[in-house]
This record gives C-alpha cells, structure tokens and sequence, in this order.
C-alpha cells in the first residue's frame, strides 16, 4: 500500500508493509470497528471520524466496586457434605449443586470505560461518503492515522499512546492555512458525583480542560443499560480524572464556560491528554484525594509538553519498535497482492479467495495488541485487553481464569515479549495473597486456590451469588493453570532471581492441591486413589447415572493434567534449584511423589480417545467450546507427538471427535484448536483453524468475536501462540524446527521466535524444504535439535541432532537438499 508521507515535502511516497497495517477507507460506524491504541495503562479506541471524532478512552485499573470478602461461612462443613453426596453416586444432582452454591461469594467487578475524547468540526463539512479517505493503524509504529480531503480542503489526524510519556497524543493538521476551526470535550458515560462542578473546574495550565467523575459502587451484571441495577454513591466507588492540553499553531483557543476548548483558525491542533484513578491495591478501598488526580495528571501533561510531537512520536515509535520489531514474519506473499484494504480483504476470504498474508496480519496484530495492553507495571490484559465500551460489559470485562486470561499470555514467551508477560506473573502474586484466605476459610486447607472469575479486588473465590452455575463457578483449579505462567516464564529465561520469587507462589498452589485431594473412598477405585472432588470440567456437563446431566463429579481429565503438570513442575524446581528446595516444608518432594504415584490414570474412550471425565460418564455436550481434556497436549508439555506418540494419537482422536460434533465455535476456541493441531504436526488442519478463525470470529478491523458478535481479545493473542507453535517447539526438551508446517505456506521466513532455556530462532524455507536455521543463545549450551522431513528425495532430517552453541553464541545450520544417507558435517557448518 502506497501512502503519502506525511510532513514530506519532496512528494516522495512510502511503501508500508501491508501485514503491519490495518487499513480502512470509510470512518469506524461502531465501537467495535474503531482501531485500539494502548500504552499498557491507557487505552484508546480511534473512530476516525470526519465530522466528529470520537476516542473512546480505558484506564487498566480503573474498575467497579471495592474490596470486599466471600461472606461464605461453614467452607469445610459445606465440602465435606458434597463429597458425601458425590461419591455415594446415587445422589440427586440437584443436591449437590445447592451444596455448591453454598460456597459463591459476590460476583466479580467490572472494569469500566472511562470516557470519551470529542473532536467536531465547527464548520459543516461535505457528506462522508462523497471524500477522499482513509483510516490506518500501522503496526509497527503503534499510529493511528485517518487522511481525508473535499472540495473545502484536507487534514490529517495522528493519534499514538507513548509508554515512556503516559499520555495519547492526537495532532490535526490542515491543508488550509487556518483552515481548523474545532471544539474539543470530554465527555463520560458516569455520573460526575466528584465535585460540585460536575467535575469540569478549570485547570491551571493555560487551555487545558478537564473532567473528573466516580464508577459505579457496584454493577449487577452484563450489558450495555448503564441505568440497569448499575449504583454510584458517594464516597463509594473509584474516583476518576481527565485532562487534556489543547493547543494550536496559531489562531485562537479558547477555554468555554461549559469546559470544552474552542479552536478557531489554526493550520495544527495538538491535544495531549492524561488520565488518573483513585486505585491504590487490590486489598485497599479507593482513596478521595481528588485534588491529586489533578495534580498527577497536570504534572504530566507539564512534562509532555516540553518536548514538541516530533520528539513525542520518535521516543513512542523507538519504544514500540524495540518491542515490535524483535519478530519479523513473512509469509511469502507480495505487497501487491494484499494492497486492499483490510475489511475487502475479509470479505475475500470469506469468499474463497487465498490471501496467506492476512494470518500473516493476524499473527502481528496479536503481538501488537499484547504491546498495547500489558506492560510492567500494570495489570495484565483482561477479557478485552484494556478496551471496553460498556459499563455493565460482557462478562464483566473480567479475568477469566479457566481458558482466557492464560490464552491473553500464550504468546508473550514464544513471540518475543517476556515483558509484557510480567503484570500477568505480578497479578498471580497478589492473587496467592488472596487465594489464601480462600483456601482456608472455604476449603480448610494451605497453600492458595483461586477459580474461574477474578477481578482487581483479589476475587478469587467460587462467583455466583449463590445463583450461579456450578459447572463454571465450582472449580478451585486456576492457581493451577496460572502457576504455569510463572514455570514457563522461567524456562524461557532461566533467573534464579525471578525462580526465587515465584517458588512460594507455585508450592502454594501444589499445597492447596495436597490438602484438597482426598482418598477415593468408593468400592470400584483402586485402593488409596487420590482423586478431586467435587470436580468439574470447565462450563461442561456429562452425563450422570440414569442419563442425569450433572456438572459436579470425581476427578476430570482436567484436574488429573493440572495436578500432574503443577507437581511435576515443583520437583523439578526443588531438584534444581537448592534455595526452592530448602524454602519448602519438610517432606514436600516426597508428598508430591506420593500423590503423583496415586494420581489415576488419564481417562480413554472405549472407541479411542481422551476421555474429559471419569471413564463411566459422556459429554453432555460433544461439542463443547472448551478443550479442557486436551490440555496435556497444550499448553502443557505431558503429551509430545513423538515421546507419547500413543498419547497424542489419543488426543486427535478426541480433537477430531469434538470439532465433528461442532466444536471450535468461538474465535479463543478456534485459536486453541489451532495450537493443539500444531503440537499434532498437522500444520494444515492448524491453517484451517486460522482460516475459519478470519472467516467466522474477527471484526473488520480483526478483534476477535464470541458469538453472536461480542468482542473477545484472547483469540487475537491464541492464534498469534498458534503459528509460533507451527514454526517452533521446545516444550519437549527438543527444539522443534517448522514441526507443522502448511503446505499453503510453500516459503517464507521468520526471525526472533524464542525457544526455552533463552534461545532465540531464526528460520527459512522455500518449496517447503528448510533452507536455514540460525540458534542465538548461552554459548556452549546444548540443544536437542529436530528438523522436518524434507522430501522423499532429500535428505531425512526427522530425527534429533545433538548440536551445541559455539563461543560466539551463535550457530547456523544449512541443511543438505541432495539425496543422502547420513547427515553430513557440512549440513552442520557453524
């Protein structure tokens, strides 16, 4: 795509790359068409409006509600009657799912919209669709940028969130000396209790405007009714404060009566805006000093107003870039050939045509959303990274702990990005603290334990009021799930410093699990059988005795992954790490150990196949969104393609049997799907997940869909960690090279993908044959080395090389195409 450039003045035009580009040529007409920019903690969605501009605006940790407890009394006695009903297994399920609801706290809070910046025309422009226009997010330097021109002129409108300056910057400039005539507000879904002015006092920097106000003290549920049960209080509730600094090249600006800023004559508008909450942690309630607000976001704006946009755009581009830039992927296909805009080309492929470069897009937009909303120091991305339009949004806009927050950080280690995947390892943390408390006030035991729902308030107990359903809300094992955040983390960048830190976290987790655990008391389990109970697959059912649907049962597959991946994952860190091991109780190895030992086996389907309950029950649903039973496959490393080959053939068996019966129909599920498929070597089954990904489950400007069409950030990051997964491995213990590779992929290249123990990966191929592979890491490291078969006629590489980084720190292999017997040392050249 061809773009002018903007500030040239030499008429020279610039080539941008048309995967690092999202491009329009008609003005966002809802929310969810808008293009996300993002500093980690602040968050902006860009309409590109012409006669009205809107950005709507997000604070990561600007939320609903309060510090508040469980109020769950009588835990362990509530426990011990369900799994008397559970294991008599003639027991009404009814009664063990009001045994269950006893255990739910509130439900979580809600993160929430903060506001909206408004930039109108004072002059009446000509109808929209009769301009010259254009709407563009560029990738790789993290701009928002809308062109338009009519019979009265052009102007060009530049928006960007720089990380270093914490503020969105958003330039207007006109073709027409003079030629900008504008009103810029804020504006804000919530009511403005703050002050008495409605929040809209003057601010002492000279044309700076602000708007303070208060979020809801609680919010009873999803939607978009802000009037629906939603409650503001003083004294209760967030506090919130906007400021933005309006300024002009020339003409006059103006401060109104009823807070806007008035533009009049100038040739260059620039607005810098600022952004502040009353959060101080998750066990803390909301402080009142409005007045700092104020002063925080005064003080900012001070310090960006010091250097001129120019310097403001470079720092924000070079800060990007460092991160961005780390992975370059190029899927062979031409500049030509993808030059339309990125909705057309949607519509392309939903009507058959090949277009390679799209998932090529789709692969860059999901590490540069993981950019744009979650960096150190802030909170990990939630259901919809940092961008929400609704103040009863869906889900609550939440943490959801049993597929999708995890899913938001598949990506981060693999594609380059281990800081971003820091507020996720931090959040846990604070979650252990919590969790503690659930543990022991609700289940009588150590350690921590967190379940499906969380929010900023430290939820980490069963939600549901007490109506909530048990086949989600009954599931104590995200902590679980989570620690593995912190193992992998870890294993890509091993520091001892980092592993230290964690280490109480992750055997707190195993702790809870020890003491949760109970001995399988009924006559057909093999003695002294350690088993869950109650126990759930996430969101699913199965069917019970007398074809009773029931959710609450013994011991599911996913349970049995989790546990034996969490154990397995302490031993491994006490046995290497001595510090681990002597911060441990006494006698924790051997517990571990034990309970591994008298784990069950993992179940199988009589007709072949991972079974996702114990092996007397079926699915109540075949096609059940959630690949809760496959998680062994991925993310986890227990079942490999070629150390458990009987394993993964039982794990196809049971992927094709759920995608047959409908499964995969939501966009983080086709996206999971994809990543199994890749762990299975079936590279081409992993494209038609991508595929119908594109076709089913993204907007037009690719932000990922749940039915019907509700926006969803974790598919953007999952499929991102799904074409890593095709291109590279290393859960195994091996690094796999191009492990499954499509053949619609026939040659490309990809640079910076990482492998664990702190190797970074460098691949090419053409004609589907490798044609290098470069390894950049620790020198003298050893590395278990697996390359495809490259063809019935070329040399046989599907087997492991033993191989080891030289002093430089750099290897490179160039693989012998020629028939051949034996691997040559020349194959092998450094």
């Amino acid at each position: 795509m061809t773009i002018a450039a903007e500030g040239a003045n030499d008429g020279k035009e610039v080539r941008k790359n048309p995967e690092k580009l999202l491009s329009f040529r008609k003005p966002a007409e809802q929310w969810l068409h808008a293009l996300p920019l993002g500093n980690g903690s602040l968050g902006a969605m860009v309409h590109g409006g012409v006669q009205r501009e809107r950005i709507a605006l997000n604070l990561d940790t600007f939320w609903s509600g309060g510090p508040r407890n469980h109020n769950v009394s009588g835990g362990p006695d509530i426990l011990r009657a369900m799994r008397g009903l559970i294991f008599d297994g003639n027991a009404d399920p009814s009664g063990v799912d009001a045994l269950a609801r006893q255990m739910q706290g509130p439900a979580t809070e809600s993160f929430q919209p903060l506001g909206d910046l408004i930039i109108e025309q004072l002059d009446a422009m000509a109808d929209e669709t009769s301009h010259v226009y254009s709407r563009e997010l560029d990738l790789s330097t993290a701009v928002a940028t809308t062109h338009f021109a009519s019979q009265q002129g052009g102007f060009s409108r530049e928006a960007f969130c720089p990380h270093a300056d914490n503020v969105l910057v958003v330039r207007q400039v006109s073709t027409i000396k003079g030629g900008l005539n504008l009103r810029v507000t804020l504006h804000s879904v919530h009511k403005s209790v703050a002050a008495p002015d409605g929040g809209r006092s003057p601010r002492p920097l000279e044309q700076t405007m602000g708007l303070s106000g208060r979020a809801p003290d609680s919010i009873p549920g999803m939607g978009s009714d802000v009037d629906a049960g939603v409650s503001y209080s003083q004294q209760q509730g967030m506090l919130f404060d906007l400021a933005a600094l309006v300024t002009a090249d020339q003409g006059e600006v103006s401060l109104c009566a009823d807070g806007s800023v008035e533009v009049r004559g100038a040739t260059t508008v620039s607005i810098l805006l600022s952004a502040a909450d009353s959060y101080i942690g998750w066990s803390s309630a909301p402080h009142e000093r409005l007045d700092d607000l104020r002063a925080s976001n005064l003080a900012i704006l001070a310090a960006a107003a010091e250097l001129d946009h120019e310097a403001l755009l470079a720092r924000h581009r070079d800060d990007n870039s460092k991160l961005f830039n780390r992975v370059e992927l190029d899927l062979g296909g031409t500049a030509s050939e993808n030059a339309s805009p990125t909705d057309e080309r949607l519509v392309g492929l939903r009507a058959g045509s090949t277009d390679a470069g799209l998932a090529e897009l789709l692969f860059n937009f999901g590490r540069y959303l993981l950019i744009a909303s979650s960096r150190p120091g802030t909170k990990p991305a939630n259901l919809q990274g940092i961008w929400n339009a609704d103040v009863r949004p869906p889900w609550r806009s939440n943490w959801t702990a049993n597929i999708n927050v995890q899913m938001n950080y598949w990506a981060a280690e693999t594609t380059g990005l281990a800081e971003c995947h820091e507020p996720l390892l931090e959040f846990i943390a604070e979650l252990a603290e919590s969790g503690s408390h659930t543990a022991t006030e609700l289940y009588g035991a150590g350690g921590w334990t967190s379940h499906h729902n969380l929010d900023i308030w430290g939820t980490t107990w069963p939600v549901g009021g007490g109506d909530g359903k048990p086949r989600w809300s009954m599931w104590p094992l995200s902590a679980a799930w989570l620690c593995r955040h912190l193992v992998d983390h870890n294993d890509f960048s091993p520091d001892p410093a980092f592993r230290r830190r964690a280490w109480p976290v992750i055997r707190g987790a195993a702790e809870f699990l020890l003491d949760f655990l109970v001995t399988d008391p009924r006559p057909t389990a093999a003695p002294g059988t350690l088993v869950t109970a109650p126990s759930t697959s996430p969101e699913a059912s199965f069917i019970g005795p007398d074809g009773q649907v029931m959710a609450l049962g013994v011991m599911t597959t996913m349970d049995n992954w989790l546990i034996r991946e969490l154990f397995g994952s302490c031993l491994r860190l006490a046995a290497t790490d001595a510090q681990c091991a002597a911060l441990a109780p006494d006698g924790f190895s051997s517990r571990l150990a034990e309970a591994l030992d008298r784990l069950p086996d993992i179940g199988l389907l009589e007709g072949g196949g991972i079974n996702e309950w114990e092996s007397k029950y079926q699915d109540e649903d075949p096609g059940h969104r959630h690949l809760s039973h496959l998680y062994g496959l991925y993310p986890s490393n227990l079942v490999d393609l070629h150390q458990t080959p009987r394993m993964a053939e039982e794990a196809r068996l049971a992927l094709e049997r759920r995608l047959k019966s409908g499964g995969g129909g939501t966009g983080w599920s086709q996206a999971w799907v994809a990543c199994l498929w890749a762990r299975l070597g079936d590279g081409s089954a992993a494209l038609r997940s991508i595929n119908s990904l594109l076709s089913d489950s993204v907007a037009d400007n690719l932000l990922d869909l749940h039915p019907p069409r509700i926006f969803q950030i974790d598919g953007n990051f999952g499929v991102a960690a799904a074409m890593a997964e095709m291109l590279l491995q290393s859960h195994s213990g091996e690094v796999k090279i191009l492990p499954a590779l499509p053949p619609e992929w026939p040659r490309g290249s990809v640079r910076g993908l990482r492998a664990r123990n702190g190797l970074v990966a460098a691949i090419g191929w053409a004609d589907g044959v490798v044609s290098f592979v470069e390894l950049e890491g620790r020198p003298l490291q050893v590395v278990r080395l697996r390359l495809p078969t490259l063809s019935a006629q070329a040399l046989n590489l599907d087997v492991v090389h033993t191989i080891q980084i030289p002093e430089s720190g750099k290897y490179r292999l160039n693989p012998c195409r020629p028939a051949a017997t034996a691997l040559n040392h020349e194959a092998l050249a450094h």
